[in-house]
C-alpha cells in the first residue's frame, strides 16, 4: 500500500526584524564610538584652550531605549575649575582660620575668559587687575553664573552630529539587506 508524506516547511526571512534594528543601531554606536566621540571632545577643548590649567576631557556612549548619544566630563588638573564654570557655583562664605591671611585680588578690575550667556562665550584674554588685598575676615564669595558650555557645544556640534547620524543609519540600512 502506497504512504503519503505530507510536511510542512516554514520559510522565513533571513533575519528577523530585531537583528536589522541591531545591525542599525550598532552603525550608529560605531560612529559615535569613533569620530563623534573625538570631534565633541576637540571642541570642548578649544574652550579650554587659552586656560593655563586645562582640563582633559573623556566621553563616554549613551545607549537608552529613547537616547543614543555621549556624555562628556571634564577630568585631570583643570576638572574642579571647569565644573565650577560648567554648572556655577552659589554664592557662599569662605571662613579663615587662626593666623592665615587670604591674599586676592579685590575691585572691578576682573574680566573673565569665558562669559555666561545663551550661548556662553568664550576665547577671551580674561584679567584682573585690581589691587592685591589680605585678609583674616571671613569673606563672602559672590558666586559663579554657570556658562553651560554644553548649550554652546550642542549648538556648534548639532548640524554635523545630524549628518553623521544619517550617514551612519544608512550605512546600517544597506548592509541589513533582505
Amino acid at each position: 500500500m502506497p504512504t503519503i508524506e505530507v510536511g510542512a516547511r516554514a520559510i522565513l526571512p533571513k533575519t528577523t526584524l530585531r537583528q536589522k534594528f541591531d545591525r542599525i543601531l550598532k552603525e550608529a554606536e560605531k560612529e559615535i564610538e569613533g569620530p563623534v566621540k573625538e570631534e565633541v571632545k576637540a571642541i570642548f577643548g578649544e574652550i579650554v584652550s587659552n586656560w593655563k590649567v586645562k582640563p582633559s576631557f573623556a566621553a563616554m556612549k549613551i545607549v537608552q531605549p529613547n537616547q543614543l548619544g555621549i556624555k562628556v566630563y571634564a577630568k585631570g588638573a583643570g576638572k574642579q575649575r571647569f565644573d565650577w564654570l560648567w554648572m556655577g557655583v552659589k554664592p557662599h562664605r569662605i571662613p579663615v582660620s587662626g593666623e592665615t591671611l587670604m591674599t586676592f585680588r579685590h575691585g572691578s578690575g576682573w574680566s573673565p575668559k569665558t562669559r555666561p550667556g545663551n550661548p556662553p562665550t568664550y576665547g577671551h584674554a580674561g584679567s584682573n587687575s585690581g589691587p592685591w588685598v589680605s585678609k583674616h575676615v571671613i569673606l563672602k564669595h559672590p558666586g559663579i553664573e554657570a556658562r553651560r558650555f554644553d548649550l554652546l557645544v550642542r549648538e556648534k556640534y548639532q548640524p554635523k552630529f545630524r549628518n553623521r547620524m544619517h550617514n551612519a543609519l544608512r550605512r546600517g540600512i544597506r548592509g541589513v539587506g533582505g
